[in-house]
């Protein structure tokens, strides 16, 4: 399944919706909100495609939502961690990514800013997040989460980017969007702290 946490951009994920639709694209994917979104009644999931489910939740960091999910949600063929602010491009780049990563690997496309030098917007086969036990590092919030599981798929050989598949991030560093609330990462410190720390032991 994909999964989109989304917090006060109602528009960024219409936007989402209608690349959907435009690529035809089919998969299942589970969109969660903040219970205390200020923007949460501004969400019309009337116009979610069928395959969609939604649901709203205490507020959590990103991080801890996808491993939230996998838990409730174990035996799922691939998890498809997207943010909100991604535009797919490329006609049926769902079951693209999914054929590529298969149960074991990580597939990638391009999302315009790093190419293939980090697995962002990326499907995760199953198995590779059970034999993991989670999607991201425990104790990651925000940040390093994709870095995480580029490097553990590169070590095991089964890192699979193609670049035609393009799913385009509209994001302040690469001029596409204004840096909203969103984007403020007060956990940041944290984060590089303990990414850092499982970089050294992973080596």
């Amino acid at each position: 399944m994909w999964i989109i946490p989304s917090r006060g951009r109602p528009d960024q994920l219409f936007r989402f919706v209608q690349a959907y639709f435009q690529t035809d694209a089919s998969t299942p994917l589970i969109v969660q909100f903040d219970e205390d979104d200020p923007k949460l009644m501004r969400y019309n999931t009337r116009v979610f495609p069928p395959q969609w489910s939604f649901r709203v939740r205490p507020r959590k960091p990103t991080n801890f939502i996808l491993n939230d999910i996998f838990k409730e949600f174990p035996n799922e063929d691939f998890y498809g961690p997207l943010a909100d602010d991604v535009v797919p491009k490329t006609h049926h780049w769902d079951h693209s990514l999914i054929e590529l990563a298969q149960k074991d690997g990580v597939a990638y496309g391009d999302d315009g800013i790093g190419g293939p030098r980090l697995a962002t917007h990326a499907c995760l086969g199953g198995n590779f997040v059970r034999q993991n036990g989670w999607i991201t590092l425990p104790g990651l919030a925000r940040l390093h989460g994709d870095d995480v599981w580029h490097k553990i798929a590169e070590k095991k050989g089964v890192l699979r980017y193609k670049g035609n598949i393009k799913m385009h991030h509209y994001h302040f560093s690469n001029g596409l969007a204004e840096r909203d609330e969103t984007y403020r990462k007060p956990e940041a410190m944290a984060d590089h702290k303990l990414y850092n720390e499982w970089l050294e032991k992973y080596k």
